[in-house]
């Protein structure tokens, strides 16, 4: 095929998206870069036949489902131009161009992480929201100890997003954001079975060890910047079933009057709600539900 006869600005706005979010639909793109669909779609292809960008195999389960949307992710070959065309390859990006995703889970939870973005990004100006994002990254990583079965052991700490909310160029939320797609456990052992492995309570106890006991945040070069007084972590779920699972993680019983192995503290660090990427109305009118039982907005 013949080489792309000129790079255009949005080109390499296609490439520095999908490198900072790793997985986008083709409706996405358009929404973060602008263009029409058709014309859009006409660069990707070529950009795709030349190797820049990449259609992960596994979105073919996506097509089985009734999806007609393609997805796409950045190439080392598309990171190779943003460098030489003088774009400095970010930490952020650490997770980009690096391996194929191994199942369409994988692909419909960073697309999940996008789409939260976009929904903050969609009605921003309505409310004077200023966004600073941090996507999945190695550079968001950290560790902590938790106990599991009376022993200490480590447990990383990998939101799926960090971001902070300026309004009115002033102060608001800071956030670390947990995309929750209702396939990993609630809480291991709670019904008698094996505890080994990871799940929901794990994580937001990690969360609670780290960021409210420890207050470790504040020595990590993200959060210690830019979250030094603390953060919450949201908790976006896929149902409401999932969220009241979610919210029964603070009760000592669980499911069928079983005490729980570790509830989880009733507090305000936790906020859960439904969050419905196809959704009309803004996500600033979105009540959360904390572990304490108030409801908070995001702004």
């Amino acid at each position: 095929m013949a080489p792309i006869v000129r790079w255009m600005d949005r080109d390499y706005a296609v490439l520095e998206v999908l490198a900072r979010f790793r997985f986008l639909t083709t409706t996405q793109l358009v929404e973060l870069v602008g263009g029409s669909k058709q014309k859009l779609g006409v660069r990707l292809r070529q950009m795709f036949h030349h190797g820049f960008v990449g259609r992960p195999a596994v979105q073919m389960d996506l097509w089985r489902e009734g999806s007609s949307d393609l997805v796409y992710a950045v190439k080392p070959k598309g990171i190779k131009k943003l460098v030489e065309s003088g774009r400095e390859e970010s930490a952020q990006l650490s997770l980009s161009a690096k391996d194929a995703p191994k199942r369409s889970a994988h692909i419909l939870h960073t697309l999940g992480i996008s789409s939260f973005y976009m929904a903050l990004r969609r009605h921003a100006d309505e409310h004077a929201v200023e966004i600073d994002w941090w996507p999945e990254s190695k550079a968001l990583g950290d560790r902590t100890t938790i106990v599991v079965q009376g022993r200490k052991r480590p447990f990383p700490i990998f939101p799926d997003a960090f971001f902070r909310l300026r309004v009115g160029g002033g102060g608001g939320l800071r956030a670390c954001l947990e995309i929750d797609m209702g396939t990993e456990p609630i809480e291991r052992g709670s019904d008698g079975g094996d505890t080994a492995g990871a799940d929901l309570s794990k994580k937001l106890r990690a969360y609670w060890q780290w960021g409210y006991l420890e207050k470790r945040h504040k020595i990590h070069p993200i959060y210690g910047e830019h979250a030094p007084r603390g953060f919450v972590v949201l908790v976006a779920v896929n149902s409401e079933q999932r969220l009241r699972q979610v919210l029964s993680m603070k009760d000592r019983q669980g499911r069928g009057g079983k005490l729980r192995t570790h509830p989880l503290p009733q507090t305000e660090m936790f906020w859960v709600a439904v969050f419905d990427p196809h959704a009309k109305t803004s996500i600033y009118d979105v009540d959360w539900q904390t572990f304490q039982g108030t409801t908070r907005r995001l702004i």
